[in-house]
This record gives C-alpha cells, sequence and structure tokens, in this order.
C-alpha cells in the first residue's frame, strides 16, 4: 500500500482493472491509519495528498462503472477519521462518501427505493373532518367487548389479505407489545394449518377471510362460519366484529389507494 509521500495514480487515468479502483480504497484507508493522520492543524502535503487520493478514487470509481456495470466486486471502503479537527476533516469524508454514491447510482440505474404518500390526509381540512369522526371507531372498537388479543388478530389477518404494508406493520408491533408470541404472529398467514389458535380465534379469523374476500363468493359469508362464529360470541362481540372487519378493510383502502409508507410505525402512535 501507498503512504503519504508516495506516488499515487495520475487523476482522471482511465482504467478498466477492477484492482486498480481497490487499490485507491486501500491507499485512503492506509493514509487515515497512517501516523499523523489524526494530528490537529496544518498538513499541506499530506492533505494534498488525501484530496489527490480521494480525486482519484471518484475519478476510477466512474471510469471503472462507465466500462464494468454491475460489477458485484466494486466496493470503496471509506471509514470516517478520529473525532476532533483534524486536516482530514469528517466533512470531506462525507462528501467524497456521497459523491461515490451518486456516481455509482447514476452509472449503474441502482435507485434507492423509496416511497412517498400520494396524500397528506393530515394536512387536508376534509380528511381531517372525516378521519376525525373516523379514528372515533376504532377507539369505540378498541374499548368494545371483542378481546383485544382476537382484534389484533384479525386487523392483522385482514391487512395481509389486503396487502396493507402499513396495518400490517402497525398491528404486528401492536400485537408484540401487548405480549402476542412470534409464533403466533408468524403463523396468522398459516393459521388453518397451525395448532396455536383458540377455537374462538380460528372461528374469528375465518369470518374475517370471508368478510374480506366477499368477491370471492357469491353468498359471501356463508351461514357455516357464521354459525360458527356465533357459537364462542355474543351479539355484542360479533358487532364488534364485523365492524372491526369493515373498519380494517376501510382504513387499508386508504392507505393502499394512497401508498402509505411502512416501516416507522411506533408503538401507541395512533391511540
Amino acid at each position: 500500500m501507498k503512504l503519504p509521500g508516495q506516488a499515487i495514480p495520475a487523476q482522471g487515468t482511465p482504467s478498466s482493472d477492477i484492482s486498480t479502483f481497490k487499490q485507491v480504497g486501500e491507499d485512503f484507508v492506509a493514509l487515515l491509519k497512517a501516523p499523523g493522520a489524526g494530528i490537529t492543524g496544518p498538513a499541506p502535503e499530506e492533505h494534498q495528498h488525501a484530496s489527490a487520493l480521494l480525486d482519484s478514487c471518484l475519478s476510477t470509481v466512474t471510469d471503472l462503472l462507465t466500462h464494468r456495470r454491475r460489477d458485484s466486486e466494486l466496493a470503496c471502503d471509506i471509514p470516517t477519521p478520529v473525532s476532533g479537527e483534524t486536516w482530514l476533516t469528517p466533512r470531506r469524508v462525507t462528501d467524497v462518501r456521497a459523491g461515490l454514491v451518486s456516481e455509482m447510482k447514476a452509472l449503474t440505474n441502482v435507485e434507492e427505493h423509496t416511497m412517498d404518500t400520494r396524500l397528506n390526509y393530515f394536512a387536508s381540512p376534509t380528511a381531517g373532518k372525516a378521519l376525525k369522526h373516523f379514528m372515533s371507531v376504532g377507539r369505540e372498537l378498541k374499548e368494545s367487548p371483542l378481546p383485544a388479543t382476537t382484534q389484533e388478530l384479525v386487523a392483522l389477518r385482514v391487512s395481509q389479505i389486503n396487502g396493507c404494508a402499513a396495518c400490517i406493520d402497525m398491528h404486528t408491533k401492536e400485537a408484540a407489545a401487548a405480549g402476542e408470541s412470534p409464533v403466533r404472529l408468524n403463523l396468522i398467514a398459516a393459521w388453518r394449518e397451525a395448532t396455536v389458535f383458540t377455537a374462538a380465534e380460528r372461528a374469528a379469523l375465518e369470518l374475517a377471510e370471508q368478510g374480506t374476500r366477499v368477491a370471492d363468493a357469491a353468498t359471501g359469508v356463508s351461514d357455516d362460519v357464521w354459525a360458527r362464529a356465533a357459537q364462542h360470541y355474543d351479539e355484542e362481540q360479533l358487532t364488534a366484529l364485523v365492524l372491526l372487519v369493515s373498519f380494517m378493510n376501510t382504513v387499508n383502502r386508504l392507505n393502499i389507494i394512497t401508498q402509505q409508507p411502512a416501516g416507522d410505525y411506533q408503538v401507541g402512535q395512533f391511540h
């Protein structure tokens, strides 16, 4: 490895050899670890060498990616320097790292997957008025005689069927925080073959599935499914169950149509 004071590759020199880029990266790592790399105060020669190495690294990766797109071996490990004010500042390294990533994405057409919601319900006067009443339905259901555990299982299963990532994220975390086991959470999607759910829970999940997939059968929720649910829940609980299934289907559609992002839900966020 080359250390400060040794020759450095000419900036912008074309190369088709992947090892050239790797060597530049190794040179930079060695520079950071070299004696005096963390010394405060001016160090003109070393600073110039560091800048040249960084520029060469960026130039080389640009050239390599232009000729060797999507090379899985390509990498540039630029560690953050030691803390404190040094001639090789963290901002300089951060800027170069960002530049490298930008060049790699642009040249390989690799885009980071992000999602922005189509509508911001919280910024809409119309949505604000409607959702105020809408969310009160959710609060009333929480306080209903339908067991809280069953409510979370049903909410999660309906959301799985509809493919609502935001609701799956929310209800998985809420159920886990309430003490639901990982095994049961993992098996909700295949509850029929699972042995970890009670007969009452299975009846609720079956009704929830048919109530969500109403277009799949001319009869909607069958008499047999309703009868099995009625064996375990009284009329008030059945009412809550039907309202919950309907409520979750509506919430799922609100989220899916507007592409609400998922993954960062915090337990209790909407309660």
